[in-house]
C-alpha cells in the first residue's frame, strides 16, 4: 500500500506495509491452535501403538458424529419402528446378528479349509513313507583354513598407533577442539519410549472374547454409512411420553461392553444428559438404574421416560 505525503513543495511517495487483524482468516490460517499441537502428539505416539489401523481410528476421532435413534419401550414401539424403516433406518440388533454370521460362516469355511489341508498333507507324507527320495549328494566348497587367510590378508599399517612411537604417542594427548555439538539429535521422543515395552513380560492372561450380546428388547436405529440424515424431532404417542431418544452413537457402545444381564444393577456416576442410563434402561436387564439426580429433576429423560 502507498501512502502520499504532503511537503511544502514537494510530493513524497511512501511504501507502507499493512497486516491484517488477528480475527483475520489468513491469520487464523496460520495459527497453530491446542488441537493440533494434541494431534501431532497422538500421531507421534499413537501410531506407533495401533500401527496401519490408526489412521482408520485417527479418521473416526475427526469425522463428524453419527447420531441414532433409541426406541422407548415404555411406548408403542411398532409404529414407530415401522415409520423409522419406511424412512431408510436400519436396525443396530439386525445388522450386527447378520454381521456375525457372516464371521461365524467365515470361521467355519476357514476351518473345513485347515481340516482338508491336514489331510492332504497326511496322504503326501504316506506316499513320500512308501517310496522315498534318493538322498542327492551335494559337493562342498573348500573352505581356507585362518591362517592361509590371515596370511593372504591385507593390513593397512596407516591406521595402527605404535606405542614405541613417541610422536604418535605425544598426539593422542593433543587437545581437539569439537567440531560438532550433540543436542536434538539425541533427544527421544514419548513414542519411542513404547518401542522398549515388552509385551512378553506381563504376567497377566489375555482373552479375546468375540460373542458380544446385544439385547433382545434394545432397539437402535441409524442411517447407513457415510449419511449424516437427522432424525425427526420425537414425538409423543398415546401413553404420553416419547417414542425415541436421538443420542450419540459411540455412547451405545459402553452399555453393551458392560454386558448387562437380567437382575444386575446399573450405577451411572457421571449422566449428563443421561444417554447412556437410558440405552441400559431401555434393555429392560437391570432390576435397578442408578444416576445423577438432576437428570430425573430437571434433565431429558424424566420428560422421555415418565412423563
Amino acid at each position: 500500500m502507498f501512502k502520499l505525503m504532503h511537503t511544502k513543495n514537494s510530493l513524497i511517495k511512501q511504501l507502507i506495509r499493512s497486516k491484517h487483524k488477528a480475527t483475520h482468516w489468513s491469520v487464523l490460517r496460520k495459527k497453530i491452535h491446542p488441537t493440533d499441537k494434541a494431534l501431532e502428539h497422538f500421531d507421534d505416539f499413537y501410531k506407533d501403538v495401533y500401527g496401519s489401523l490408526w489412521l482408520n481410528i485417527r479418521k473416526g476421532l475427526l469425522g463428524k458424529q453419527k447420531y441414532v435413534a433409541v426406541l422407548n419401550n415404555y411406548a408403542d414401539t411398532e409404529p414407530t419402528m415401522t415409520a423409522l424403516e419406511n424412512a431408510g433406518a436400519l436396525n443396530m440388533r439386525t445388522l450386527y446378528t447378520l454381521e456375525k454370521d457372516n464371521i461365524n460362516e467365515a470361521l467355519e469355511k476357514r476351518k473345513r479349509l485347515a481340516y482338508l489341508e491336514n489331510i492332504i498333507k497326511q496322504e503326501s507324507d504316506s506316499v513320500e513313507d512308501v517310496q522315498p527320495n534318493l538322498p542327492v549328494e551335494k559337493a562342498e566348497k573348500p573352505t581356507a583354513s585362518l591362517e592361509a587367510s590371515l596370511s593372504n590378508a591385507v593390513i593397512d599399517s596407516s591406521r595402527l598407533v605404535s606405542s614405541n612411537d613417541s610422536s604418535s604417542a605425544s598426539s593422542l594427548s593433543h587437545f581437539l577442539p569439537a567440531t560438532k555439538l550433540k543436542g536434538m539429535e539425541d533427544f527421544i521422543p514419548e513414542s519411542q519410549h513404547y518401542k522398549y515395552f515388552d509385551e512378553t513380560a506381563q504376567s497377566s492372561k489375555l482373552e479375546k472374547e468375540y460373542n458380544l450380546h446385544f439385547p433382545e428388547h434394545l432397539n437402535i436405529y441409524c442411517f447407513e454409512e457415510d449419511n449424516f440424515s437427522k432424525f425427526e424431532s420425537p414425538k409423543r404417542d398415546l401413553t404420553n411420553v416419547y417414542n425415541y431418544y436421538v443420542m450419540d452413537g459411540g455412547s451405545v457402545l459402553p452399555v453393551l461392553a458392560l454386558d448387562l444381564k437380567p437382575g444386575h444393577r446399573f450405577l451411572d456416576m457421571c449422566a449428563a444428559p443421561g444417554g447412556k442410563s437410558y440405552v441400559a434402561l431401555q434393555t429392560l436387564y437391570p432390576e435397578c438404574v442408578s444416576s445423577t439426580f438432576t437428570i430425573w429433576t430437571n434433565g431429558g429423560l424424566n420428560r422421555i421416560v415418565l412423563k
